[in-house]
């Protein structure tokens, strides 16, 4: 063939160059393609971000009677000297590998130029460089998302003439649709993501990367016992049997987005509720993939309990919503996972649970589709008071993992051993928010079977869950914002042998924390407690606390706060001293009406009698209400309130 010959000449010239250079190592190779113009960029919330071409690997888009034939692939990786990686299952890629010799920005696209001569190629997918050393990679799709309905026609008008196919709307996302850049005049989805960006005519772009997405599960030595519920060796646990006495989670959902959930294990079967779905094939089923992960997960939050068989779940009169999901390498990851949240979203989850992630991917890539279904869950969920996102951290004993780390909203738990200690594995840092028991737990398991040794950050995160549904369950009417915000303020300290510090955090307002550990390890008694009596005998009137703002930064006169020019003022709420003790624990929270966008913050809350906030300039006249409940251990005391009338002007 004349392309191959040619191509051959290419890589004869490589190699020959290489050796008049003298042998270099393959990190010296790679080092010199970052002086070449390899800049790309893609649009991320109507930024640019800039991402660097990866010479490694690419993926190649194959015609269909070549793609079937492993012989053809094999004939053909030997005719461009390429390492073959992988085959995705249903979409016509292969994942290869580039010889080292070809690793330069002008070889590359040699080596690119040939290929894209040859018949059996429709196209080649870029790979770029990620913070992790490993390159992510693109395929033949991208997604897009319209402004309004109205703006299909715009969508259809621009595809036709670019040769783009709309292959279908993303299930359970209205205005986002998935695009096929086969057979059109783009080269990359990145291109086409842009151009369509570009026009102007659209919300958004994804990109589609294909992030690499796993499981956080790391397998430890047998324990024998559910030391998390209850620990009488070291009384490191969650404290859930006083929480049973309030709440055991009835009429609420956890929606477990994992592996598909066995229905085959009489201590969970009952608890899973009729509807599912399948996040890859968009099936009212759970598609069973061998894998039996997320039925350990669902054990951990939801197994029956009280019924003198097995194990016990933290919730254990909660019902399960099974979302299966692939962690398929050349899977649309992002659309799918998005669906699998927008349709827990709509079916009723007051609690949505993940135990997968992105390892170090940074900040440079990010999936738009999967992060807007994030939100959504958490603004729109339950009737608008949002659904609580539970996320293990990961397993890398690092950052914690993408996209647990995109949106401070999220409620991030990573792994503590028996011993009080975060787990080696656990991931850990500024994201992180609180720690569960994560070494060795029982669980459910296939076959009617209990796994003994389940450990990891997927431990841990379905034990925040759990407390989550009981939550909810003493208090429907409780918000996302007041469940993650009481999980954190009633952690405990651990801090065994005084290995762990903990400090105020600049934007972390629930008190102190340590980057190991988070704000600590949760107590669902005490959460539980706190999420009943949130609405409990609130006083009409301001009762047992007191105001300070200094002077000169806004005008205070009684109970009214005129901003007039300043744009922010620090008010400073404390407890009379009748309601001061040592052996009291406090609970702050506030309230706001009027600017429906005003958003004060608490510049500074601990389980103190006094708390500093950070009140912005409304837009029109507002109300801030702020509470605070007082316990003596499990025990509610009383409420103290105050409220401002905040002015914007004079």
């Amino acid at each position: 063939m004349v392309m191959l010959a040619g191509f051959s000449i290419i890589l004869q010239a490589a190699c020959t160059g290489i050796m008049d250079l003298g042998i270099r190592a393959e990190e010296d190779l790679v080092s010199e393609t970052k002086s070449h113009d390899t800049a790309q960029y893609y649009w991320y919330r109507g930024e640019k971000k800039e991402i660097i071409l990866s010479f490694k690997v690419v993926n190649l888009l194959l015609i269909e009677s070549v793609f079937e034939n492993t012989e053809e692939i094999k004939a053909l990786c030997q005719e461009y000297n390429l390492v073959f990686v992988d085959q995705s299952s249903d979409k016509g890629l292969i994942k290869v590998r580039i010889p080292v010799v070809m690793q330069s920005s002008d070889l590359y696209e040699k080596l690119l130029s040939a290929m894209r001569a040859d018949w059996r190629i429709e196209k080649i997918l870029p790979y770029f460089d990620c913070d992790n050393g490993q390159p992510i990679g693109t395929t033949q799709f991208f997604f897009v998302q319209l402004r309004n309905d109205g703006d299909l026609d715009a969508l259809q008008q621009m595809a036709e003439e670019n040769g783009v196919e709309i292959v279908q709307e993303v299930p359970y996302m209205p205005g986002w649709y998935k695009m096929s850049i086969v057979g059109s005049r783009f080269s990359t989805s990145i291109e086409a993501s842009n151009a369509f960006f570009e026009t102007g005519l659209f919300q958004g772009i994804d990109p589609a990367f294909l992030l690499p997405v796993q499981q956080h599960s790391v397998n430890d030595p047998l324990f024998s016992q559910q030391w998390g519920l209850k620990n009488t060796s070291t009384g490191y646990d969650i404290n859930v049997e006083g929480a049973w006495e309030i709440s055991t989670g009835s009429g609420t959902k956890i929606a477990i987005i994992d592996s598909a959930i066995y229905p085959n294990n009489d201590d969970l079967f009952p608890n899973l509720a009729i509807e599912c779905y399948d996040t890859q094939y968009h099936v009212g089923y759970c598609v069973m993939s061998g894998n039996p992960h997320g039925t350990y997960v669902a054990g951990i939050a939801a197994a029956v309990g009280n019924n003198n068989n097995k194990m016990a779940g933290v919730a254990y009169d909660a019902k399960i919503l099974r979302i299966s999901t692939s962690f398929d390498s050349f899977n649309d990851l992002g659309a799918d996972l998005a669906s699998g949240f927008a349709w827990a979203t709509a079916n009723g989850a007051d609690v949505i649970n993940c135990c997968w992630g992105a390892p170090e991917v940074g900040e440079t890539f990010n999936s738009t589709i999967l992060e807007n279904a994030i939100s959504d869950a958490l603004v729109q969920g339950r009737s608008g008071k949002g659904c609580v996102v539970v996320y293990s951290s990961g397993k890398e004993a690092s950052g914690v993992a993408y996209p647990a780390n995109a949106d401070d909203r999220i409620l991030v738990v990573g792994a503590m051993t028996s011993t009080g200690t975060r787990l080696f594995t656990s991931n850990y840092g500024n994201a992180l928010d609180v720690v569960a028991p994560g070494e060795n737990n029982i669980t459910t398991e296939p076959d009617n079977g209990i796994k003994t040794n389940f450990s990891g950050t997927s431990a841990a995160a379905p034990h925040v869950s759990g407390i989550a549904a009981l939550m909810i369950a003493a208090n429907p009417n409780i918000t996302r914002e007041e469940v993650v915000r009481i999980i954190e303020m009633t952690t405990k300290k651990i801090s065994p042998g005084g290995l762990y510090s903990y400090y105020t955090y600049p934007n972390r307002f629930n008190g102190t924390r340590n980057a190991e550990v988070g704000y600590g390890l949760v107590d669902a008694a005490a959460a539980v407690s706190v999420a009943r009596d949130l609405n409990l005998a609130l006083p009409s009137g301001n009762q047992g606390m007191s105001a300070y703002l200094p002077m000169g930064y806004a005008a205070l006169s009684g109970d009214t706060l005129i901003m007039g020019d300043f744009q922010n003022t620090t008010g400073y709420f404390s407890l009379d001293p009748s309601w001061c003790s040592s052996s009291y624990t406090y609970y702050w929270s506030f309230r706001t009406s009027g600017d429906p966008y005003w958003k004060p913050l608490f510049s500074y809350v601990g389980n103190d009698s006094g708390v500093e906030m950070t009140l912005p300039r409304p837009a029109s006249n507002s109300t801030l209400s702020v509470y605070c409940k007082i316990y003596n251990g499990s025990t509610y005391i009383n409420t103290a309130k105050y409220s401002l009338y905040v002015l914007p002007d004079f």
